[in-house]
């Protein structure tokens, strides 16, 4: 059976990743959704392939800075959340009448910020709230052809400079001050084209479940910036925040349900050593 999937937030961080790793499934076909575009486009595509399973993989957002777990700077407006969720409404509705599979990002800090007693702050907790309001929204509309794709901690080519990993291999790099609270928490940790090569797998499967897309194992900060110390043969000097960090009571965030094709050892101390590696040479290019 031809199988494709149509994919929204090619421009992104993981989308990137996505794109760069689809040549090496020979059995999946992908095409880009564009935002003005995208009801039309999986019209268009059930029409053209009536037999086909065709699959949505949706990685678009709002925006980054205001409706991410990002710690850069929040965007001021409003008016990008409504929009998207028009947006997203009209996706759901065409892949409900054209038989299309629904395969939605969540995020691995989810449970830990929903139910009973939140362990994380914001801007995580409202991100995950985001998160879970539509994941209801794409499953109520399709129940039995929905499916929740929870990405953890990623890292890799693509991604906002601030963000943890590039920046503590540029304090490592330049023996500069790096801030980071609570060094013990663990985390799953994937470069981003593991992560990619996990949603292609999970759409392209015939049989998909709601999967944690995510390292082998939980691996603390602190392992992480010795690992970094390793692949820059720097230095840097390490500060407490001012203030307790969002995360900083949740010590663990582990998976709920690791994919079953994920490779064995991938996100573990060795793979990542050598993923750091050739993270920090590529950023030092």
């Amino acid at each position: 059976m031809k199988k494709i999937v149509l994919l929204t937030g090619s421009g992104g961080f993981v989308g990137k990743a996505v794109l760069r790793c689809a040549g090496a499934f020979d059995d999946l076909a992908a095409t880009l959704l564009q935002r003005g575009e995208a009801a039309p486009q999986i019209r268009a595509a059930r029409q053209e392939n009536p037999d086909a399973q065709i699959s949505l993989l949706n990685l678009a957002w709002p925006s980054l800075q205001q409706y991410s777990a990002s710690l850069g700077k929040q965007s001021e407006s409003g008016e990008e959340w409504p929009s998207y969720k028009a947006w997203l409404s009209s996706l759901i509705d065409v892949a409900s009448t054209e038989n299309i599979r629904f395969f939605q990002i969540g995020s691995g800090i989810e449970p830990y910020a929903l139910g009973g007693e939140a362990t994380v702050g914001e801007p995580y907790l409202g991100y995950a709230r985001r998160k879970d309001e539509i994941w209801r929204q794409v499953n109520e509309a399709l129940p039995d052809a929905s499916w929740r794709l929870r990405l953890h901690f990623l890292f890799g080519p693509g991604e906002a400079a601030h963000r943890f990993i590039p920046a503590a291999i540029r304090a490592f790099r330049t023996s500069t001050a790096l801030t980071i609270g609570a060094p013990e928490r663990r985390r799953c940790w994937l470069h981003v084209d593991d992560a990619a090569r996990g949603l292609l797998s999970a759409v392209s499967s015939d049989s998909p479940e709601s999967w944690d897309i995510c390292g082998d194992k939980p691996i603390s900060f602190a392992e992480m910036l010795a690992l970094i110390g390793e692949a820059t043969g720097g230095n840097a000097k390490i500060e407490e925040p001012e203030q307790a960090i969002a995360d900083a009571a949740c010590l663990v965030v582990a998976p709920t349900t690791v994919a079953p094709f994920m490779p064995r050892g991938v996100g573990a101390l060795d793979n990542l050593r050598e993923r750091l590696k050739e993270y920090a040479l590529a950023l030092a290019g």
